[in-house]
């Protein structure tokens, strides 16, 4: 990626402008400056645990806009050095500063606070899912832009999910180029941080799950709810990260738009999704380069947190208030203690195993028959079991903590669960419905007939008979 050459300045001292260059590396922006940008650090070399830093900048007769940005490496003379010291020099390019940033904006300077009424932006993955149709060629059609579903979501948020696309001929040839794009708006306006939290996370978070990839959102653009910017003028939010054209179109989903009331599951999506931050994160495809253990802790917690999220806690607990009567005529306990009994009391008498199951019975006996094998209550069991062992260190005499196909069928098969719990949710039927749905997408398929985990026999090591 073109490397870009500028000045740079920061609210804090905006007078105070130092040449640097740009450069994309890796999965950041770094920013190499020749000169130093106030910092807010009490250390001399300005490196210390401090809040994201927003850099303005102008290369080449464009403004840019570093959002997140970390000071990584500062430098500058040492105690021995060849250039003489001149009080009248007020030059600052006996020192440099790296820094690397997490996102950048082309078009202006915006603080993190500026508002936009609009904005477009594509998934990588979107185009797998979504319906795109081309015109008869016969057809004298120069205007390619097609919207499927109009969601009206919470808080204001309207999402259009559609087809975009362009025309070029010349003496040879006429091409036609499409992808489905989403296009935002809200009458209130929205931060860009509102934005990414509040409906490009759900919706990524949606694409990767149909398509068991892991997505991205690029090509986002916005327009700035203030009529003194020009609305047409570009602002490119990580311009040339992505390239549409490197990503197949092709490949298979889970379930396709016409299979269910798609406009219905976009707007219930987005809300589950911003309440189910931790189960959606542990649903998705991910390059993660975690332990085993660790991954089993991670996707079954997040399952326990989906099960609370969507059931709530029970309403009563007959045999926690049993013991809790029972201690206040016993004596030698103070009601700290008792308390401290009683919760632990609810903890055993609805335990994890419960929840488990809860979460897999939700998606219907039917579907339970098919897809467990009839076996919901040995995985519940055999899945809490070991991620409690992981989770507290507990000793085992079983020792499936350490068996590395039952970890991996513990992953697999609770991230599904987790998975298609939050699309039935969304909207998705359930039972033999939802066996309809998804029995032709192979992940499923493969993780159905999964041979790395005997729920039977592992059950049986944790409970002998």
């Amino acid at each position: 990626m073109e490397a870009r050459s500028g000045v740079w300045w920061v609210d804090r001292g905006p007078d105070k402008r130092v040449a640097g260059t740009l450069t994309r590396s890796g999965d950041v922006w770094q920013l190499n400056l020749v000169g130093r940008l106030p910092v807010d650090s009490s250390r001399p070399d300005g490196l210390s645990l401090v809040p994201p830093t927003t850099i303005y900048g102008t290369c080449l007769g464009r403004r840019y806009t570093l959002r997140h940005a970390y000071l990584r490496q500062s430098s500058g003379p040492s105690r021995r050095f060849d250039v003489p010291q001149d009080d009248l020099d007020r030059a600052d390019d006996q020192y440099s500063q790296l820094w690397e940033g997490y996102s950048l904006i082309l078009g202006e300077s915006f603080p993190e606070s500026t508002r936009y009424k609009a904005a477009t932006f594509e998934i990588s993955g979107l185009s797998k899912w979504w319906p795109i149709t081309y015109p008869d060629p016969q057809e004298d059609r120069r205007a390619l832009s097609e919207v499927h579903a109009i969601s009206q979501c919470e808080d204001g948020w309207v999402v259009k999910i559609g087809v975009s696309g362009t025309e070029a001929s010349d003496a040879y040839s006429h091409t036609i180029s499409k992808w489905a794009t989403i296009l935002v708006e809200r009458d209130a306006g929205f931060t860009l941080p509102e934005l990414e939290d509040e409906l490009m996370m759900p919706l990524r978070a949606l694409i990767s799950i149909v398509t068991h990839e892991r997505a991205e959102c690029f090509n986002l653009q916005l327009q700035p709810a203030s009529d003194s910017y020009d609305p047409t003028f570009p602002i490119e939010v990580d311009p040339g990260v992505w390239n549409r054209e490197d990503i197949r179109p092709y490949g298979q989903v889970t379930f396709t738009p016409d299979q269910v009331d798609v406009q219905s599951l976009v707007s219930n999506w987005i809300s589950l999704a911003r309440r189910n931050i931790v189960p959606v994160s542990a649903a998705e495809p991910s390059d993660s380069r975690a332990s085993l253990q660790e991954q089993v802790v991670e996707c079954v917690n997040a399952a326990e947190t989906l099960h609370r999220t969507l059931h709530g806690e029970p309403e009563g607990f007959p045999f926690a208030e049993k013991v809790w009567e029972a201690l206040k005529n016993a004596g030698g306990l103070n009601r700290r203690d008792r308390e401290k009994v009683r919760s632990a009391v609810r903890f055993v008498e609805f335990p994890l195993k419960n929840r488990l199951e809860d979460l897999a019975s939700d998606l219907g006996s039917d579907f339970c028959d098919w897809y467990l094998q009839g076996n919901t209550e040995n995985w519940a069991l055999v899945s809490s079991a070991v991620r409690n062992a992981l989770s507290h260190g507990y000793r085992t005499s079983h020792g499936i903590e350490h068996d590395v196909p039952s970890l991996v069928g513990i992953v697999k098969i609770t991230r599904s669960i987790i998975a298609l719990r939050l699309l039935v949710a969304a909207g998705l039927p359930t039972g033999a419905a939802l066996v309809d749905v998804i029995k032709n997408d192979r992940s499923y398929l493969t993780l159905m007939r999964q041979s790395v985990a005997d729920w039977n026999s592992l059950a049986s090591r944790i409970q002998p008979t």
